[in-house]
């Protein structure tokens, strides 16, 4: 789930000199350290959401997103969203903005939304994600771009359009690649591997599936089991 070789897991600056910091050894330490604080965590993100440490909450919630939503955690997921949604709208801070709906759309698993979850949900999340996508554009955060481009393919695979799905994941296998995102890549390629199942290609399925595998199994992930799977049932 952690992957200590992977920067996207990893907040943006650091701790300050004299900051306390839990004893990290390693990504399983780090696995560790954070289910045993979720509940905590997912608190102080939203007391600092009401209580004016805005700029706190809209950064606890991005260094969290990844962990909520890949873990599974998704009522946890929901209630930082809400808690950045409004740190964000406080601050004005549009990259903060596209994060957030970044997150309201994004989902652990290709066939069932997370945060936006299911047939009669699947608009609000594209719409959640094309605002993402327009801030980010808008920002020239092509980072941020390729995560929504990702999150909306799975949303159009979701709602049973896997051609739209294939398109919107190509483009966001583009910009990762460009910006040398591996996570983002992955989730990409695995995408593209339920789009072009749908669409009946398994040998192009399988192909993408491959590359996915490679890249999640190197980033030490438990995506890579899921992908494997998935390779043995196409075998």
């Amino acid at each position: 789930m952690v992957s200590s070789g992977d920067a996207r897991w990893r907040a943006g600056d650091g701790s300050p000199a004299g900051t306390p910091a839990p004893p990290l050894s390693g990504a399983a330490a780090a696995q560790s350290w954070l289910d045993g604080e979720r509940a905590a965590l997912t608190a102080v993100t939203q007391y600092a959401a009401w209580h004016g440490w805005a700029e706190h909450a809209t950064r606890l919630s991005a260094t969290l997103r990844n962990y909520f939503v890949y873990g599974g955690h998704y009522p946890e997921a929901i209630l930082i969203n809400a808690s950045a949604r409004l740190a964000a709208s406080q601050l004005g801070d549009r990259a903060a903005e596209g994060a957030v709906n970044a997150l309201a759309g994004q989902r652990g698993d290709p066939r069932r939304p997370a945060t936006c979850s299911g047939r009669r949900r699947t608009e609000a999340a594209a719409g959640h994600l094309r605002t993402a996508l327009t801030l980010c554009g808008e920002l020239e955060d092509h980072d941020g771009e390729a995560v929504a481009l990702n999150r909306l393919g799975e949303v159009h695979l979701a709602d049973g359009r896997p051609g739209d799905a294939r398109d919107q994941l190509t483009a966001a296998l583009g910009l990762a690649t460009e910006n040398g995102n591996r996570l983002e890549q992955a989730r990409a390629r695995d995408g593209l591997g339920h789009a072009y199942h749908a669409l009946g290609d398994t040998a192009e399925a399988s192909r993408h599936w491959q590359e996915a595998l490679a890249i999640y199994t190197d980033l030490d992930i438990p995506q890579a089991d899921q992908v494997r799977a998935r390779l043995d049932g196409v075998s």
